[in-house]
């Protein structure tokens, strides 16, 4: 017989946790007519949101997200030149670990 597991707590995630800790990308036109992905805030690569606290943010705010099982980056670019040109959207990248997560925010949205 097994005992019911301990509710756990979320931990709560502020528009702060979100600058800090995640890499903002978003694509810019080049000068030779082609897009380029411009990668802010790049010495907080490494600080990525636990995946508790990504979950928790993901289910409070209106973004969509995409999974990874393996990191691609062809894959991971054009789809953020789509997000932000067909959609007008920016995105956030986590990276790390086994299933990197990829997410979508709106342009103008106060996380960016």
């Amino acid at each position: 017989m097994s005992t019911p597991e301990p509710s756990v707590e979320r931990p709560s995630v502020t528009m702060d946790d979100i600058k800090n800790r995640w890499t903002e990308r978003v694509v810019r036109p080049a000068r030779s007519g082609t897009t380029q992905v411009v990668t802010y805030r790049g010495h907080d690569a490494c600080k990525l949101m636990p995946a508790e606290e990504f979950e928790a943010f993901r289910e409070s705010h209106p973004i969509a997200t995409t999974e990874y099982k393996a990191y691609d980056a062809k894959r991971l670019r054009a789809e953020i030149v789509r997000a932000c040109e067909e959609e007008g959207r920016a995105a956030l990248v986590s990276a790390g670990g086994r299933r990197p997560v990829f997410a979508f925010v709106p342009l103008g949205y106060p996380a960016l």
